[in-house]
C-alpha cells in the first residue's frame, strides 16, 4: 500500500467516525451536573419525499431562518461526498452504480438505526444521502482526470 493510499485510509477512518457521531451515536448534553442524551426528535418519521423542500421554503423564505436549510441540505452534502469518493477510490473498477448503491445502503441502514435512536428518519436524507454519494463518484472521477494529467482534454 503506498504513502498516498494509507493517509487516505486514515482519512477514510476519521470520516467514518465523524459519519457515526453526526448519525448514529446519540448525541449529549450536559446540565444538572451530569450528561443526558438529546431527545429532540423522538423518533419522528417522514416517509413523504421531498417533505425537507416544503420546510427549507418555509423556514428560508417566509421565517427568514436559513438554519433548517444549512442543517439538512449542506449538512447532508458534506457527510456522503466523501462516501462516495471513497467507495470508488477503493473499488477495482469503479462504476457509478455501485457507488450510487454504497450510498443508498449506508444512508437507508443509518436511517434504519435511527428508528431505535431519539433520533428522525427521513426518505428525504436516504434521497439526499444517495446524490451526494454520487458527487462524490464524481468528485473521484475529475480527481483520477486530474492525477492522469489529461485534466484540459
Amino acid at each position: 500500500m503506498s504513502r498516498h493510499s494509507k493517509i487516505l485510509m486514515i482519512f477514510f477512518g476519521l470520516y467514518l467516525l465523524v459519519l457515526a457521531c453526526l448519525t448514529i451515536i446519540p448525541q449529549f448534553t450536559w446540565y444538572n451536573g451530569g450528561f443526558h442524551i438529546l431527545t429532540t426528535y423522538k423518533s419522528q418519521i417522514n416517509l413523504v419525499p421531498f417533505r425537507c423542500f416544503y420546510y427549507i421554503k418555509v423556514t428560508l423564505f417566509k421565517l427568514k431562518d436559513p438554519v433548517y436549510f444549512i442543517m439538512n441540505i449542506l449538512g447532508n452534502i458534506m457527510i456522503f461526498i466523501p462516501l462516495g469518493f471513497f467507495s470508488a477510490y477503493w473499488m477495482k473498477k469503479p462504476r457509478f452504480y455501485r457507488v450510487l448503491g454504497i450510498g443508498c445502503g449506508v444512508s437507508c441502514l443509518i436511517e434504519i438505526i435511527q428508528l431505535w435512536l431519539p433520533r428522525a428518519s427521513d426518505i428525504d436524507d436516504v434521497i439526499l444521502n444517495t446524490l451526494e454519494a454520487s458527487l462524490g463518484y464524481v468528485c473521484f472521477k475529475i480527481y483520477q482526470k486530474i492525477k492522469k494529467g489529461d485534466y484540459g482534454r
